[in-house]
């Protein structure tokens, strides 16, 4: 789902914003909530991720002490 901040805030993230552009991004967050919580998604969802697949994946999981071990990791973080 697109709103009117999005395509600005997919610009700041690229860094393909004027300094113009990079004020406006501040003021807003600042100012204005639903850009607030955009901008918080899209942060979020920059963020490293998680993930675990064993080499040569075939969609099935292999229960290894790698694998245990980094369900145990993530759980941890949670």
């Amino acid at each position: 789902m697109e709103t009117k901040y999005t395509a600005l805030i997919e610009r700041y993230f690229d860094n393909e914003l004027s300094p113009e552009e990079i004020a406006q991004v501040v003021k807003l967050n600042e100012t204005e909530v639903d850009f607030q919580k955009e901008f918080e998604l899209f942060e979020k969802a920059n963020e490293p991720k998680f993930n675990y697949f064993p080499e040569n994946d075939d969609h099935m999981m292999e229960y290894n002490d790698e694998l245990l071990n980094n369900i145990k990791l993530f759980i941890n973080k949670i």
